[in-house]
Order: structure tokens, then C-alpha cells, then sequence
């Protein structure tokens, strides 16, 4: 059955909902790829972004089920590269809210310290399902998961494609909580990191972690 889940960033100054969330609409991933890190490094927030394998837990949903009910003046966004994707957090207590890569794409992806649980105390698992996949292994702390995929497989790849356009093509990235319906420009103010920054949020985040991607292994994924 389909349900209203609560949002809310960690001091509690953004709240919203995520409308008909299902485990089929809403799958649950986990991406352990250098942006992934640097973005939880950026925050600040590494150590509870990132689980053991230096991924981050991310579910599904379209932009057009995210309603925010307050804080949005409150919402930040950082691209990591001059055209990587959206990366929305509440500059309150730099709780990551979303990823949205266009304003023109359905698809957004909600990290797990945004959406933490269900209605009445429900739990992710019971919400969400289990998770489904982990992306991007060859970037992942520590020993390799089992059942992690290197990179981005093709098979789920395609069938997320597929879903996003068709979703994209039904109308479902509006509303946005995200970006203006006029101009498609985002509602909140921008950062834009330079490759020397990316890189120093990468060293300092390599630091503390034991991080096993092989010498040549290209950068980030978005």
C-alpha cells in the first residue's frame, strides 16, 4: 500500500513528505563512488552519510512526489563539477535532502538522513524494501561487499532509463520542490566546486578511510 513518509533533516528546521512511496517506486540503492564521498566529506558529514563501505544510501522517488513543508529558505546545493548533478542539503545542520540531476528529469534520489524511517515509527525496511543494488564498488572502503557491482551495471541501468523517461515524459518532475516551473533554474543558491577543492575533499576524506580503489580508476561518476 502506498504511503505518505515523512521527510525531515536532522534538527528538524526542513520538513516534507514523499507521497505514495512503495517498494516498487521507491527502491532502495547504495552508491559508493568518489563524489558520493567527497559530497559527505563536503558536509562534513562523512561518518554518518557513509556506511562501512563508504556508500551512501539513496531511494528513488519523482520530483513531483517530494513536497517540502518548511525550511526551504533553508536549502543549499553544491554541483561538484560545473555540470554534475544537484546536490540539495539544508545548510542548517548540512543534512543531505537530494540529488536531482535536471530539472527536466523525473528522477530524484533521497539520502537516508532525509528520509530515516516511515509513519508511525515504521521502519526503512518495512518501508522501502531492502536494498536492492550497490553501485561503484571499485571506490568502496575496506573490503568489497558481497554482491556489489564494480561500476554501474548495464541490465539496471536501462531499466532505470527507462523508467525515468517514461516518468519524465509523463509530466513527473513537476512540481518541483527543487527548481522555478518557469525557468527550471534551481530555487536555491548554487556552489560550484573547482577540481582543486574536489580534490582536497577527496585527499581528506582518503585520510581517514582505508579506500581501495586501484591507481587509473576514473573520477566520481556524476
Amino acid at each position: 500500500m502506498p504511503l505518505d513518509v515523512p521527510l525531515s533533516c536532522t534538527c528538524g528546521a526542513v520538513t516534507g513528505i514523499a507521497r505514495g512511496v512503495t517498494w516498487a517506486n521507491s527502491r532502495r540503492l547504495s552508491c559508493m563512488c568518489d563524489d558520493c564521498q567527497v559530497y559527505a566529506e563536503y558536509l562534513g558529514r562523512a561518518r554518518e552519510m557513509l556506511d562501512a563501505h563508504g556508500g551512501t544510501e539513496l531511494s528513488y522517488a519523482t520530483q513531483s512526489r517530494v513536497e517540502l513543508s518548511t525550511g526551504r529558505e533553508r536549502l543549499r546545493a553544491v554541483r561538484l563539477y560545473a555540470k554534475g548533478i544537484l546536490r540539495v542539503y539544508a545548510e542548517c545542520c548540512n543534512t543531505p535532502v537530494a540529488h536531482v540531476p535536471s530539472a527536466k528529469m523525473a528522477f530524484v534520489g533521497i539520502p537516508h538522513l532525509f528520509m530515516r524511517g516511515g509513519p508511525g515509527g515504521l521502519t526503512r525496511d518495512a518501508v522501502l524494501g531492502p536494498r536492492v543494488y550497490r553501485f561503484q564498488a571499485r571506490y568502496c572502503r575496506g573490503a568489497t561487499p558481497e554482491g556489489a557491482h564494480a561500476a554501474t551495471p548495464l541490465g539496471p541501468t536501462l531499466k532505470a532509463m527507462l523508467s525515468v523517461s517514461w516518468d519524465s515524459l509523463c509530466g513527473r518532475h513537476r512540481p518541483s520542490a527543487f527548481h522555478d516551473a518557469a525557468s527550471g533554474e534551481p530555487l536555491m543558491p548554487v556552489t560550484v566546486l573547482s577540481s582543486t577543492e574536489w580534490a582536497r575533499l577527496r585527499a581528506r576524506w582518503a585520510s581517514v578511510a582505508e579506500l581501495s580503489a586501484p591507481p587509473g580508476v576514473p573520477q566520481g561518476c556524476s
